[in-house]
């Protein structure tokens, strides 16, 4: 039985209220203080949207505009008072809440308001939206997908599916653990519903994401193609960088290293090596994370278990592939963690258990883990981009260290499934 103290509609209203506070604290920093509250972000979706509404122009006229035009769409109340998209976006990170607190009853968890309370009352999260970071409604979709999921309305919820990978192309490697889920049904009780509740979601997915894609292309062409999906896989960001790769893609900046020939043993001979074959090859960043995120789902969807329902152990295993996506990528900044930390509300249980089971030191270990591994690099990073200090190899040893950190989240989280 539930021994919360707190109401759903008491965490709601407290969250709604702070994240008010905060916006309006933000204009205020933004109009008296010379560090800007509003993210920088920000300024780009609404240049999109001037650029398209009042220049007559393409919203990518905005360089480093590199998303789907439908977000520039949503952010037409910005033309009464530019900080309305801020609220669009706060209310896309409540609604957020609404949907983790409905999901967690239907999977009966013990604490469903504990577990929401990690969403709503979480800093990062509240910082990301009022900020005005967009990264609310790619959670936003995926929660109103895995609602509709586990209530089997598999023809929307694919629909919802395909939306999300229209607006951010990371969401498709969740077919993985969606295919599993039918797949595991399929083989434990033998009934082809499954094989056609299978069918439905994909072909819905597909021809929500085709119809979505091929409707904006038809607008704006190659560049929406070029800026949207084609600039990520051969995005080469360097700063603000968490990932192991950043120094590599700092290197990519530096024509003279990048040519530049080392010799090497090879087949017993000494011979030329270029640095071209290390430091601009994308694959050799891209193959370990996809990898991982294809077997790793794969084993635990099929491992026997009794921790979890199968709905449940699907949004776990979700939120265990978004982790591993995130920390693999040769790009992290700090809106990614986003992407995974909608999920963690789905580990309430798992928490309070260690917290009922005085299990303390586990959780506090846990969680100084996480955020000891950024700090150390937001260290070095600062030393590097505001004293210019010479820590790169500091940097790519907090990088290592990070992603050592996070594995070690991510084993602790698989325990729970």
């Amino acid at each position: 039985m539930s021994t919360e103290i707190i109401s759903f509609k008491q965490l709601f209203a407290i969250s709604g209220l702070i994240r008010l506070a905060l916006l309006l604290y933000g204009i205020y920093q933004d109009e008296h203080s010379v560090l800007k509250y509003t993210d920088i972000d920000y300024y780009v979706f609404y240049d999109s949207l001037i650029s398209l509404f009042r220049n007559k122009g393409s919203p990518y006229d905005r360089d480093t505009f590199r998303y789907t035009p439908l977000l520039t769409y949503m952010m037409v109340p910005c033309l009464w008072n530019i900080h309305l998209g801020k609220v669009l976006f706060v209310i896309f990170d409540l609604m957020c809440g609404f949907y983790i607190y409905k999901i967690l009853q239907k999977i009966n968890t013990k604490f469903p308001v504990y577990g929401t309370a990690l969403w709503l009352l979480n800093p990062m999260v509240m910082a990301i939206s009022t900020r005005g970071n967009a990264e609310s409604i790619m959670s936003f979709l995926m929660l109103l997908c895995l609602y509709l999921f586990i209530n089997k309305k598999y023809f929307l919820s694919g629909a919802i599916y395909g939306l999300s990978i229209h607006f951010k192309i990371y969401p498709i490697v969740y077919s993985i653990p969606f295919s599993c889920f039918f797949i595991y049904e399929f083989s434990k009780k033998k009934e082809y519903k499954y094989i056609k509740d299978w069918v439905i979601f994909g072909l819905s997915s597909i021809f929500t994401l085709i119809c979505v894609t091929y409707l904006v292309y038809k607008k704006f062409g190659d560049e929406f193609l070029e800026h949207t999906y084609f600039y990520h896989m051969v995005r080469s960001d360097h700063r603000h960088n968490f990932s192991v790769w950043n120094m590599v893609l700092y290197m990519e900046q530096i024509p003279e290293v990048i040519k530049q020939d080392l010799f090497v043993v090879n087949n017993n001979k000494l011979g030329p090596l270029n640095m071209n074959v290390i430091f601009d090859n994308k694959f050799l960043s891209t193959f370990p994370q996809l990898a991982i995120c294809f077997i790793v789902p794969l084993i635990l969807f099929f491992k026997e278990t009794t921790k979890s329902d199968i709905t449940e152990k699907l949004i776990k295993i979700i939120s265990i592939q978004t982790m591993l996506f995130v920390h693999f990528n040769k790009v992290i900044t700090s809106q990614y963690f986003i992407w995974y930390l909608t999920y963690l509300p789905f580990f309430i249980d798992y928490f309070m258990d260690q917290f009922e089971n005085k299990e303390y030191f586990g959780l506090v270990k846990l969680a100084a883990t996480w955020v000891s591994g950024q700090a150390v690099w937001l260290l070095f990073g600062f030393l590097l981009e505001f004293k210019n200090k010479n820590v790169f190899i500091q940097l790519f040893v907090a990088g290592c260290t990070m992603l050592i950190a996070n594995v070690y989240v991510i084993c602790k989280l698989i325990e729970s499934i």
